[in-house]
């Protein structure tokens, strides 16, 4: 059917639908698959079969979707755009050119629109299994638009793909599936839309260099993208852990500066990042915001929500400024540092610490004197002898203040570079083991060896997630009490733990950090009524015969 102008052909509902009803099934033997999940791989296989004509097994579905396809408008001005949206759309260009080449000496006699237009599709149209390493065109199903609040889901399964709903949908309804938490600007180049709605598609990928690009003679500079949400947060806190460690190893080579200046201060190498993204901040906003002068109106939209992005993340005063005898120093005002430690001074615009960009949606840092103050009172004089496993360690705050108040900490994180600023944030620390662990991807049997009594729990937060975390948790058989992080913030955390509580699995018994006097503030502008964390027992079940 097409309906919606600019979005094509779709499916909709013929009748009214429930939750969890199959829509679709497209069978393995309908299907175009490449089993090295490539995307030049799938392209051969389709011009081989579009080569066969009437003879091939999918010639009505290959000559459908050659009439249909449109090759990729990638125009001079997108390849212009600031930042990651310029350098994708030039890059894909490139890529289109060399792979149009490539295909066309494999194929004699094939024209370059005829390799241009196979490579559209399979980019377009294709889906991609990551758990199965399975790249496919699927009939019918490739008619499914994009949402980020999709009504279905697609499963692969050996008979083919299935398609759910994921809600009741009414007759007459679009049918859609989400391509991912795709940001805009990628909608934009590589599907030729991008959506006004809010949802996770507004937010926008930030470039940063560590140093201006007269200091990069230091030979410490590193560089790293960062997603910035649309209230000026950051969303991949892991990609950070680079701008950190070459912060630490540019400090420690400024002995005399150190010496005499402010990096001096608490934190030092925070406040160098933080400079280092407001700095690229500035000039990507200042090159977005002429951007929004294009008479393209999908740029113009592209361009004022990157701009926006950029506006909530920047400091709405002086804060942050470079020395002005251009000099390695940072210019810090002392009550910038300070704001770092209170809870009630830290607003997300113009704070003088990193931790306001490092929690996704700016939830509250984990190292404020409220947080530390509840565990050391819980804590001191029952953790001496114990170790802890900290789920989800981050940059290391909390991790140090565990190693102070346990024997031993174990601690996990799914990224390396989180792990390696952990590590030299705490190189004087000689309790603390670092593992690269993904909670949900890996096997939660190997710290069977080891004598666990406690489990600080500040990983994922969605329900689901969160649900297989304590699972997994009370599979260690010397677990005796689980710390919950953002406990408040987090209806998915909430959720499960109150689950688990439900069935007896765990006891409540004690509330730790903010809302002990009532609601709290997010930096996101939420006000949070349940308390920050909370710590439970865990009830193991009575022995035979007691």
């Amino acid at each position: 059917s097409d309906v919606r102008a600019g979005r094509g052909q779709c499916l909709v509902a013929a009748r009214s639908c429930v939750k969890g009803e199959r829509l679709l099934l497209v069978p393995t033997a309908a299907c175009l698959t490449d089993s090295e999940a490539t995307i030049l791989g799938l392209v051969h296989l389709l011009l081989t079969e579009d080569s066969l004509g009437p003879a091939s097994r999918l010639a009505p579905y290959v000559r459908f979707l050659f009439d249909e396809v449109e090759l990729p408008y990638l125009a001079e001005e997108w390849c212009s755009l600031p930042g990651s949206a310029g350098s994708l759309a030039t890059g894909r260009a490139e890529w289109n050119s060399q792979f149009v080449r490539e295909l066309c000496s494999s194929h004699p006699g094939l024209s370059r629109q005829r390799a241009a237009q196979a490579l559209e599709i399979v980019n377009s149209r294709a889906v991609f299994d990551e758990k199965q390493k399975l790249r496919a065109l699927l009939p019918v199903f490739d008619l499914m638009n994009h949402d980020p609040q999709a009504n279905a889901h697609w499963e692969l399964g050996d008979g083919g793909v299935t398609v759910v709903a994921r809600r009741p949908i009414a007759a007459g309804e679009e049918i859609t599936i989400s391509y991912g938490d795709e940001p805009n600007y990628r909608l934009l180049i590589n599907y030729g839309f991008l959506l006004g709605t809010p949802g996770p598609h507004q937010c926008m990928d930030l470039g940063v260099s560590l140093h201006r690009p007269e200091l990069q003679r230091y030979g410490t500079n590193a560089t790293a993208q960062l997603r910035v949400l649309s209230n000026g947060g950051l969303k991949q806190r892991a990609a950070l852990g680079s701008l950190m460690t070459a912060a630490r190893s540019f400090l420690a080579q400024q002995g005399e500066c150190i010496a005499s200046g402010v990096l001096q201060e608490p934190r030092a190498e925070e406040a160098l990042v933080a400079e280092a993204i407001v700095r690229c901040a500035r000039l990507e906003c200042d090159a977005w915001r002429q951007a929004v002068q294009s008479s393209d109106e999908r740029v113009k939209l592209l361009a004022e929500s990157s701009a926006a992005a950029l506006e909530e993340l920047l400091p709405s005063g002086e804060a942050l400024k470079p020395e002005s005898s251009g000099g390695p120093c940072l210019s810090i005002s002392m009550n910038f540092i300070d704001s770092a430690w209170s809870m009630q001074e830290l607003p997300l615009r113009a704070s003088g610490s990193l931790q306001p960009w490092l929690l996704e949606a700016g939830y509250q840092p984990d190292w404020v004197p409220l947080w530390d103050r509840d565990l050391r009172e819980h804590l001191v004089g029952f953790a001496e002898n114990f170790t802890v496993l900290e789920v989800g360690s981050y940059f290391g705050y909390t991790t140090r203040l565990l190693s102070e108040l346990f024997h031993r900490v174990i601690a996990l994180d799914a990224f390396p570079q989180l792990l390696q600023a952990n590590r030299e944030y705490n190189i004087d620390r000689d309790n603390i083991l670092y593992l690269r662990h993904h909670t949900t991807n890996d096997d939660w049997s190997v710290f069977a060896s080891n004598s666990i009594h406690v489990v600080f729990l500040d990983a994922s937060h969605d329900y689901d997630t969160v649900m297989l975390d304590i699972h997994n948790c009370l599979q260690m058989p010397t677990v005796s009490l689980i710390i919950f992080d953002d406990y408040g913030a987090e209806e998915g955390v909430r959720q499960a733990v109150h689950q688990f509580i439900a069935l007896g699995h765990l006891s409540p018994v004690a509330y730790l950090g903010e809302g002990a006097d009532g609601p709290w503030p997010l930096l996101d502008g939420r006000q949070i009524s349940h308390r920050e964390a909370i710590a439970c027992q865990v009830v193991r079940p009575a022995p035979v015969g007691s």
